[in-house]
């Protein structure tokens, strides 16, 4: 099994992420590799609901992509699968999303 860990640190409350990557207005600004644009976001944010994302990219190619999601704690974590439609890659990964608060506290 391969896995791959990011950290990035977003100037946001975990609400606000959890709802970027949860609803349909959210994934629609942000969701591709490029400034493409969203064609369909779908969710259905509760376990054993589906989601579904297609985009186009600049170069005018479509990708969709969906999944199940499998954990959902509101504004901390979200686990889902994660498989790519019309046979882009026949696999399905699972994607594990961790929203955690940094508190950087200056000391003068």
């Amino acid at each position: 099994m391969t896995s791959l860990t990011l950290v990035r640190r977003i100037a946001a409350r975990p609400s606000i992420v959890f709802d970027a990557l949860t609803t349909p207005e959210g994934i629609a600004c942000w969701w591709g590799p490029d400034d493409g644009p969203v064609l369909l976001a779908q969710t259905d944010v509760r376990v054993g609901g589906r989601f579904r994302v297609r985009f186009r990219t600049l170069d005018g190619l479509e990708h969709e992509s969906s999944g199940e999601y499998r954990e959902i704690v509101r504004s901390e974590r979200l686990a889902m699968s994660w498989r790519w439609e019309n046979n882009e890659d026949p696999g399905e990964s699972l994607v594990e999303i961790e929203l955690r608060v940094i508190r950087i506290q200056v000391v003068n």
